[in-house]
């Protein structure tokens, strides 16, 4: 079965990031709203990762239940597997030495304009996409288990804690 890919790309910054403070200021500026995000280079597992992360929010919105008070910041939560807004910026979030992210456009698709937006920021496209093998559980959150299934599961749990 073939998924839909999510609307994201591998980015690399000009270097790693020394300020994430600095670096995610600019960014709030520069995004053209809050559907564009910066997730860790080792947050997601696969694009039905992402999805169901996208899936989560998208109905905690309509139900006017998300916990943070943005929607990147609530993407950044449901991936973390938390109820805690800001472990979710900190396990999912851009952090400190970190040389490449995921530039994901939540709600977008194959229209959305990566190239334009990752300009602004200097970034570099690449071509990786959402894989097991660039995922860091531990990160996440996670205490035991690897790949694509424990991370979905992580999401739904975190929403229990």
């Amino acid at each position: 079965m073939s998924i839909t890919q999510f609307p994201c790309v591998r980015v690399k910054f000009p270097h790693a990031i020394v300020d994430q403070r600095e670096l995610i200021t600019e960014w709030i500026t520069l995004r053209p709203d809050e559907y564009w995000v910066l997730i860790s280079q080792s947050a997601l597992a696969s694009d039905t990762h992402a999805w169901a992360a996208w899936d989560v929010l998208s109905r905690g919105k309509e139900r006017n239940e998300m916990l943070s008070q943005s929607v990147d910041g609530e993407y950044l939560r449901l991936l973390s597997g938390t109820s805690h807004v800001s472990y979710g910026f900190s396990r999912a979030g851009v952090s400190k030495g970190d040389s490449e992210a995921w530039l994901a456009h939540l709600g977008g698709d194959e229209k959305s304009n990566f190239s334009a937006v990752a300009k602004k920021m200097n970034l570099e496209i690449l071509s990786l996409r959402p894989a097991p093998e660039l995922v860091d559980e531990r990160m996440l959150g996670i205490e035991s288990g690897r790949g694509e299934a424990v991370c979905i599961g992580h999401i739904h749990l975190g929403q229990f804690e």
